[in-house]
């Protein structure tokens, strides 16, 4: 019996041992996971240079997200701080989503920094995001596109984080002729400017090119120094369209905002040396501000009526079905219920009421606002703007 207990006793002692033998294996596989953490926890710089904070802030610039304090909680793989290499500055350049097609590495890039006193600098594209930046409350949900370059030979007063505009070429020409998209009227695919010609007004032709907000470029139709009328459709009859064309169904240049009735300004075509740079870009900070591109909403009703009008191939000063027809998709939608007396035709009254609404709803919507506005003159290729990196 005693020699019973004592085995007893043996076993129960060694599974104790073994027990313990386990916790302590534990303890200190514990052990080694914290010192191994501990010396991780001393960062060494790989090169000589500033460290920056990575402080985040709420996208309405109020309270902080994250700020790099004693005592903070990180997640693993986030960043804390950063190095930057001032032999190696980047910036990052939102793009709107219209543009952003035309945006591809290798690009040439014309930066000027806000803080160098107007300094332009060269870089070049090296990399654009396929998925569009997180947008906000205030983005109207618009997309933009981050593009990332490379600063060429960084002066030593550049620093990470300052503002700075980027033009990116992505369309250069040489010796152009150029005219403002103003003077230009399209028509059922085809484009149209009104010459003028001695004491008269010739309706010529021209063949287009590439073109922004501003200005188009002319590859044929018209000469260097020949007198156009800035807006041909408020010149009345002196413009005068061809009904027999073929409808090309285009994508139009703009809808151009009219002067006043019966006020012709003229303005000579003009050659271009070393047409490019970006389009509709915005201000510093590449959001832009409320665009600037002029549309129906700065027309009266009248100058949309004459728009209107100039389908009425019969001359009776009232637009039938088939005239109607003529116009595009949009005024199309415009007037479809406008003939109030049921008559067939839309006549000048009729018009009127109809353009009239266009017009408010118009206003309505750019007082609203819209994203981009308008790139200098020669401008072809997308804007934007961002801090260095």
């Amino acid at each position: 019996k005693m020699l019973k207990t004592f085995d007893s006793d043996i076993a129960t002692a060694e599974a104790k041992v073994g027990a313990e033998q386990s916790s302590l294996q534990l303890e200190q596989s514990n052990l080694a996971e914290i010192d191994d953490q501990i010396s991780k926890c001393t960062i060494r710089a790989p090169s000589a240079g500033q460290v920056v904070y990575v402080n985040k802030y709420d996208s309405r610039g109020g309270s902080a997200e994250f700020v790099v304090e004693a005592g903070a909680t990180v997640r693993e793989r986030q960043p804390i701080i950063r190095l930057p290499n001032s032999n190696e500055m980047q910036i990052k350049a939102t793009v709107n989503e219209a543009r952003i097609t035309l945006v591809r590495p290798g690009l040439p890039v014309t930066i000027r920094v806000d803080a160098l006193k107007g300094k332009l600098l060269e870089g070049e594209v090296i990399r654009v995001n396929q998925y569009a930046e997180p947008g906000g409350w205030s983005s109207g949900n618009v997309k933009r596109y981050a593009s990332y370059i490379k600063i060429k030979d960084p002066p030593p007063e550049l620093r990470s984080g300052m503002n700075a505009e980027v033009r990116i070429h992505v369309e250069r020409k040489s010796d152009v002729l150029q005219v403002p998209v103003q003077a230009v009227a399209e028509y059922k695919g085809h484009y149209f400017s009104l010459v003028k010609n001695g004491d008269n007004f010739e309706t010529r032709e021209v063949k287009v090119g590439s073109s922004n907000d501003t200005v188009v470029t002319i590859n044929g139709g018209l000469s260097e120094s020949e007198f156009v009328v800035m807006n041909p459709r408020s010149a009345g009859t002196l413009l005068q369209l061809p009904d027999d064309l073929p409808d090309l169904n285009p994508i139009k240049i703009a809808d151009i905002d009219a002067p006043p009735e019966g006020n012709v300004a003229l303005r000579p075509a003009a050659m271009a040396g070393g047409l490019g740079g970006p389009p509709a870009g915005g201000p510093p900070g590449g959001a832009g501000d409320k665009g600037s591109k002029k549309g129906r909403g700065n027309m009266s009703p009248s100058m949309l009526v004459d728009r209107y009008l100039q389908q009425d191939s019969d001359g009776d000063g009232k637009l039938s079905k088939d005239e109607v027809a003529q116009l595009d998709e949009r005024g199309q939608q415009a007037i479809a219920a406008a003939d109030t007396n049921s008559d067939g035709f839309l006549d000048r009254t009729e018009l009127t009421a109809a353009a009239a609404a266009v017009v408010a709803r118009m206003k309505e919507r750019n007082a609203q606002g819209g994203p981009g506005g308008a790139g200098p003159d020669g401008a072809f290729g997308p804007g934007g703007t961002g801090g260095g990196e």
